[in-house]
């Protein structure tokens, strides 16, 4: 500067290069803050996404749970009547037995029979 607060004509061309600068500084972090909202955005969408996927995984399972269940009750009945089933048909063997005579327990069983005969 001059005496007298006038500007020389030699700092006019640095005062206009730093505005310059200062402009095309702002431009550039009015971009980044633009682009930093739209990375905002997009992580909140896929948060939004993440958390769908996550519920929805949670109710595929437990649909899977449910038929599971079911089959692991059909197979313990299945089981339960397929026992039930030998047991009569043990206790079935066992009365014809009784009533034919021959019990293995009791070797004179058969003679016995025969002899009442």
């Amino acid at each position: 500067m001059v005496a007298g607060g006038t500007c020389s004509s030699a700092s006019w061309p640095r005062r206009s290069r730093d505005a310059l600068r200062l402009q095309e500084a702002e431009s550039r972090a009015a971009s980044l803050e633009a682009q930093i909202r739209q990375l905002q955005d997009a992580q909140q969408q896929l948060q939004s996404r993440g958390n769908a996927l996550e519920t929805r995984v949670a109710e595929s399972s437990a649909q899977q749970e449910q038929p599971q269940a079911l089959y692991d009750d059909v197979a313990r009945v299945r089981g339960d009547a397929r026992l039930a089933e030998v047991e009569r048909a043990l206790t079935l063997a066992n009365q014809h037995l009784a009533v034919s005579g021959n019990v293995r327990g009791d070797p004179g069983a058969g003679r016995r029979r025969e002899a009442a005969e």
